[in-house]
């Protein structure tokens, strides 16, 4: 499978000599993202995106760019970009789907901190779970945590917003 991969860039980056229009920028940098070179694909994302802003496939790829580095506010505003794009297409849900999962095992993980007595690890995936997707478990968890590092002030804004969110 590398082989074919190595194939498709060695072909790509003869294309790009050729024709160095978005569609094969766009290519080179998935070859980018399989072979592990995130940081390089997103530099090559951002230069699609100055040049032009709503090409979907380019918010698509640095969204999802965005959700491994856990840069979720970032991956959300790519979702909603290219929404206003293709606001049926099913990689907007597929995406948005995975921030919910990852705000998910993030929360648990924060749970088992907690249980462990690892209230600063806690707080830092309770944050990130959060930024993902806000959920009154979430704060309430927080909540927790905060009450049991004695910061009340902290403990009881989160609890006011969580019971905003229920009611």
């Amino acid at each position: 499978e590398d082989a074919e991969w190595q194939k498709a860039e060695q072909k790509i980056d003869e294309a790009l000599v050729l024709d160095t229009s978005t569609r094969y920028k766009i290519e080179k940098t998935k070859i980018n993202i399989h072979n592990g070179l995130k940081k390089s694909a997103l530099q090559k994302i951002d230069m699609i995106l100055k040049e032009d802003p709503n090409n979907f496939e380019a918010l698509i790829l640095r969204a999802k760019i965005m959700v491994e580095f856990r840069q979720f506010l970032r991956a959300k505003g790519d979702l909603e970009a290219a929404g206003k794009i293709e606001p049926e297409n099913k990689q907007l849900f597929r995406i948005a789907e995975s921030i919910r999962s990852k705000a998910l095992s993030l929360y648990n993980e924060a749970s088992a901190h907690l249980m462990n007595g690892e209230h600063v690890k806690s707080i830092r995936n309770l944050n990130a779970s959060l930024l993902a997707n806000p959920t009154a478990d979430a704060y309430r968890l927080r909540a927790t945590v905060y009450r049991h590092s004695k910061k009340f002030d902290s403990a009881i804004e989160d609890l006011k917003t969580a019971m905003s969110i229920v009611h």
